[in-house]
């Protein structure tokens, strides 16, 4: 057992719901499998109820808004569902670099696209971020409007 494990549990406590879920009804088990001492998960588990609920949903809606705001145009055409498909990529996606919210749109934007939600005014975004967020220096999108996008030094072009 190491301070990395227990780090590890809690992560992913907070971003999975239900890992959460079977960790309140079994933590000794949910412990173990990562690697965190039986004794130390039920104290955990005592101790942190109704907190790991209320930081994860905290941690959730702080990752929407920076998510909503990176992608305007998606969240407009999905409407009122795009809170809850955020919602279901989230517990499956935890982004591990220094561009966490960058990482969120962009691989939520890839999942909206392989349930083929609104491909049109996704991928232009998904574009959108690649280019600007990702500094690519060349981007092509084929949907419906299709476009290409070149940087060439400091002058950008769009085709």
């Amino acid at each position: 057992m190491s301070l990395r494990s227990e780090q590890d549990l809690l992560a992913r406590l907070y971003t999975d719901p239900d890992l959460r879920r079977r960790f309140m009804g079994d933590p000794k088990d949910v412990g173990m499998q990562f690697g965190v001492a039986a004794e130390t998960a039920a104290q955990l588990a005592a101790v942190a109820g109704d907190e790991l609920d209320y930081f994860s949903e905290t941690l959730f809606w702080k990752r929407f808004n920076e998510v909503a705001k990176l992608l305007p145009e998606s969240r407009a055409a999905i409407g009122d569902g795009f809170e809850q498909r955020f919602r279901e990529f989230a517990a499956g996606f935890v982004p591990d670099s220094i561009r966490k919210h960058l990482d969120d749109a962009y691989e939520f934007t890839g999942y909206l696209l392989a349930n083929g939600e609104h491909a049109a005014v996704v991928s232009r975004e998904r574009a959108r971020l690649a280019f600007y967020g990702y500094a690519r220096n060349f981007v092509f999108n084929k949907r419906s409007r299709p476009f290409i996008q070149l940087r060439l030094g400091k002058r950008e072009f769009r085709f």
